[in-house]
C-alpha cells in the first residue's frame, strides 16, 4: 500500500469525492463540483492522474451546474485541457444517472451536458444506472468534419475535427501485419508533436464493410485502450474512402464501440463501467504535487 493510501484521514479536513468510470479502458475520475466548492486546476488534475503518485486514470472531468445548464471541464494526465472525450461523456453521464440524488439531478430520457467543443447528449440504452455496474449507453458527438489530406513525419493521414482535433492513418487491410506490430509511444508522440497544437493520432484497417481495427495515440496522454471521438474521426474517414457503410463497429484495444449517423450527427455507443469512490483531502493532493 502506498504512503497517500495509508494516511490518516483527519475527519475535519475537506475531502474531494471522486468516481470512477471506464468506458472499454478508457478511464476517468469524474467530480461533482459544489456550488460553494472551489474549481480543480491543472496541477490537481495531473497530480491526481498520475498512476503512481496520485490515482491514476486517463483523463479527470469536474462537472457543475451554471448558467449554461450541466457544464464539464476534461483534463488529460499532463495536466492539459481537452474540449471533450466521446468515452468520458459516456462515463459522466452513467456517473450523473447513477448519483443523480447526490448531485440535485433528475434522470431524463436524454441528458445534455455542454463542453469546450459544445453541447453533447447522453442516453442510457440497456441496464439500470441506480443498480448496474455495467451500462450500455450512447452520446451525441456532433457530425465532423474532414478537414484535408497531408504528410506529417513522413505518415500520410487525414486531419479531422470531432471539436478536438485528429489525424487518421489508414493502413491497408494487406498490410494487417504492419498494422499489428505498430508502436505507438515514439510515432503518435512524433506526429502529434508536428501539428500546430498537437493532435490525437489514430491508425485503423478495415476487416469488412460495418468493422475497423483502430489503436489510438491521444493528445496529452499517450496510448490509451479506446478513444471514442477517434473511433468516430476514424469512421469519417473510412466512410468517406468507401471502405465502410451503415453502422459501424470500431475495435480499440480496449474493445468495441459502435458508431451510426442519424443524418443530423454522429452517435458513439458501448459499455460503461463503474470502478468505484474514491475520497482525497486536500493535503494529499498537496502531497501528490509535490512528487511529480
Amino acid at each position: 500500500m502506498s504512503s497517500v493510501e495509508s494516511k490518516t484521514v483527519r475527519l475535519s479536513e475537506p475531502q474531494l469525492q471522486l468516481w470512477r468510470f471506464s468506458g472499454i479502458g478508457n478511464d476517468f475520475l469524474v467530480h461533482y463540483r459544489h456550488e460553494s466548492d472551489a474549481a480543480l486546476d491543472s496541477e490537481a488534475a495531473r497530480a491526481l492522474l498520475h498512476r503512481h503518485y496520485g490515482w491514476g486514470a486517463d483523463g479527470l472531468i469536474e462537472f457543475s451546474y451554471g448558467h449554461l445548464g450541466w457544464e464539464m471541464t476534461l483534463w488529460n494526465t499532463d495536466g492539459s485541457r481537452a474540449e471533450m472525450s466521446g468515452n468520458g461523456l459516456r462515463c459522466l453521464g452513467h456517473a450523473m444517472s447513477r448519483f443523480s440524488k447526490e448531485v440535485n439531478s433528475e434522470r431524463p430520457e436524454i441528458l445534455t451536458v455542454s463542453t469546450e467543443a459544445g453541447y453533447r447528449s447522453f442516453r442510457v440504452l440497456d441496464g439500470d444506472p441506480s443498480t448496474d455496474v455495467t451500462l450500455r449507453s450512447e452520446t451525441s458527438m456532433s457530425s465532423g468534419v474532414i478537414l484535408e489530406s497531408a504528410e506529417v513525419a513522413g505518415v500520410a493521414g487525414t486531419h479531422v475535427s470531432m471539436g478536438n482535433p485528429h489525424f487518421v492513418v489508414v493502413v491497408p487491410s494487406e498490410q494487417r501485419l504492419d498494422f499489428e506490430r505498430l508502436e505507438l509511444d515514439h510515432l503518435g508522440a512524433l506526429i502529434s508533436s508536428e501539428i500546430e497544437g498537437g493532435s490525437n493520432v489514430e491508425w485503423i484497417t478495415p476487416v469488412d464493410d460495418h468493422t475497423l481495427i483502430m489503436k489510438v495515440w491521444e493528445r496529452g496522454v499517450g496510448p490509451t485502450l479506446s478513444c471514442g471521438t477517434g473511433s468516430c474521426a476514424s469512421f469519417l474517414v473510412a466512410r468517406a474512402m468507401g471502405l465502410v457503410q451503415g453502422e459501424v463497429t470500431v475495435v480499440n484495444p480496449g474493445g468495441k464501440l459502435t458508431v451510426r449517423d442519424d443524418g443530423e450527427t454522429l452517435w458513439l455507443g458501448g459499455l460503461t463501467d463503474y470502478l468505484g469512490e474514491i475520497r482525497v483531502t486536500l493535503s494529499q493532493v498537496a502531497t501528490m504535487k509535490e512528487r511529480l
